[in-house]
């Protein structure tokens, strides 16, 4: 009737202006199989909001029992370890009271050669000292790194680990530690200059400006001195 055709989705049958219109000239001209309501709740499902997602990837420490059978308790007909137990089957004892991680690993950004644990549970993975630290403590606050006391990036001890603020993650970080400048310029309490959680050597920026001024004042006196030999030689022209 009037070319009615089901929908792929929710079998009802629609008329053609039901349909979105493919692309004219493309690969598969013509009306989608699915009707424009269905089609539409589609992308509202996928439009999760960026705090929604976080909350499933990140904050998400409890995650539910997923009955695969790499999860199966040897032994057992129908338990499956819980996530916080397959977590901590994939660490191992190390120096200094850490606990390593032996999982799945992944690259430390501007760190080469460092790595970060990763573990899945529930939807996706995150960080493995994050989901440690989140197990011992709970929900981690808003924009607050979980920094590695012991300095070792695949511990998940939770004794090891502190929430900070990115400004107090960025001073008790790995560069902080430096006691000199890229210069050999100690930086001490009357040397160092400190805006927002980062830090910049007195003395080179007393020696940067002076050399700014004094390059100023060369370009003031070629100009002064230009422009005065122009004044003479207009004087001898007349």
């Amino acid at each position: 009737m009037n070319g009615e055709r089901p929908c792929s989705k929710c079998g009802i049958r629609k008329p053609p202006e039901g349909f979105h219109q493919r692309r004219p000239g493309g690969r598969r001209d013509g009306r989608r199989s699915e009707c424009i309501d269905c089609h539409n709740q589609a992308r509202l499902r996928a439009k999760r909001s960026k705090a929604d997602r976080l909350e499933a990837l990140d904050w998400r420490t409890t995650a539910p029992v997923i009955p695969c059978p790499k999860n199966r308790v040897p032994g057992s007909e129908g338990r499956f370890w819980s996530p916080e137990e397959r977590f901590w089957q994939m660490t191992e004892p190390g120096d200094n009271g850490c606990i390593l991680w032996t999982g799945s690993r992944h690259p430390r950004p501007q760190s080469p050669g460092k790595f970060y644990g990763r573990f899945s549970a529930g939807r996706g993975s995150r960080y493995a000292h994050r989901y440690a630290y989140g197990l011992a403590h709970g929900k981690i606050p808003d924009q607050f790194h979980v920094h590695h006391t012991c300095r070792n990036s695949l511990c998940v001890n939770p004794e090891h680990l502190q929430a900070l603020s990115e400004t107090a993650h960025h001073q008790v970080s790995v560069a902080a530690l430096k006691t000199h400048c890229p210069h050999g310029h100690l930086y001490d309490e009357q040397n160092t200059i400190r805006r927002r959680g980062s830090r910049f050597c007195r003395t080179c920026k007393a020696i940067s400006s002076a050399a700014g001024n004094a390059k100023r004042a060369e370009k003031r006196r070629a100009k002064r001195l230009k422009a005065a030999q122009e004044v003479k030689c207009g004087h001898r022209d007349e």
